[in-house]
């Protein structure tokens, strides 16, 4: 059976970012399921997600396909709220710009069409679950 397209793509995304430098350490992984326990989120994680498919017709017979794919940046906040989630928003902008028209090493033929932070925090989440998110968003054409 083949891998979807979406799923090469996030694998590539996390080629990627396996050999970015940020400033804090992270393992990025790419999931289907991208649930986390609180208490592995005392380190920051990086979650990989394939998210959406769009199709464009170019031609009869050709079409231009557009896979979204997310990244969520996630920690747990300790006592200084305003600054531990400032941290993981920082994460998120590097990535987002780490990733501005970067060639995927291992899907060369994926053509980077932007990004976008959504949410660039989580309100619910930080206050509910003292959990600071950020989800990047990256889209690449085939």
């Amino acid at each position: 059976m083949a891998i979807p397209v979406s799923v090469q793509i996030s694998d590539a995304v996390v080629a990627e970012l396996r050999g970015g430098t940020f400033s804090r350490t992270f393992v990025p992984q790419r999931k289907l399921l991208p649930v986390r326990e609180l208490a592995d989120l005392d380190e920051l994680k990086v979650t990989v997600v394939p998210r959406a498919m769009e199709s464009v017709p170019l031609a009869r017979t050709s079409e231009r396909r557009t896979y979204t794919i997310d990244i969520g940046v996630q920690q747990r906040v300790g006592q200084d709220v305003e600054h531990d989630a400032a941290v993981v928003m920082a994460v998120a902008e590097e990535i987002a710009t780490f990733l501005v028209n970067r060639t995927l090493n291992e899907m060369k033929q994926a053509g980077y069409v932007g990004h976008g932070i959504d949410p660039v925090y989580s309100p619910e989440h930080l206050e509910e679950l003292r959990v600071a998110t950020s989800v990047v968003t990256v889209r690449y054409t085939l």
